[in-house]
């Protein structure tokens, strides 16, 4: 069910966002002076290498200190270097599950899947809690 089925329009809000294009901060509900969303949910994020730096940059454009950041993303040939660029750019990731799912037709390998939650990394004197 939708956020305004479920009459929470006044509480919460869904946006979706196209990296790079647009305002971010225009993406907050009007009626809400937050500057940043408290949860981000994202999924196929983590494809390509030449996305990783726009995605990273879409991070900081949306979220704050205390913004939760959940990915879900299916492992790739570049998934390791999209989280190596994530990391020099500031974002940490932990695992939260994984699992592998039989291949679909036509696909010769099953698909390793992985939920994640992103962090923006802590300032060098400062250490973020356990995730």
């Amino acid at each position: 069910a939708s956020i305004r089925e479920r009459g929470l329009g006044d509480r919460c809000c869904a946006k979706l966002y196209a990296w790079a294009v647009g305002d971010a901060a225009a993406l907050l509900p009007a009626h809400s002076s937050a500057t940043h969303f408290d949860l981000i949910l994202g999924a196929e994020c983590l494809y390509s290498l030449g996305t990783a730096g726009a995605f990273a940059a879409a991070l900081d454009a949306l979220a704050g200190p205390t913004t939760v950041v959940l990915i879900s993303c299916e492992h790739r040939w570049s998934t390791a270097e999209c989280l190596a660029t994530l990391e020099d750019l500031g974002w940490c990731h932990e695992v939260l599950s994984e699992e592998t799912t039989p291949p679909m037709p036509g696909d010769l390998r099953p698909a390793r899947v992985s939920g994640m939650e992103l962090r923006r990394r802590a300032p060098p004197d400062r250490k973020l809690p356990p995730i």
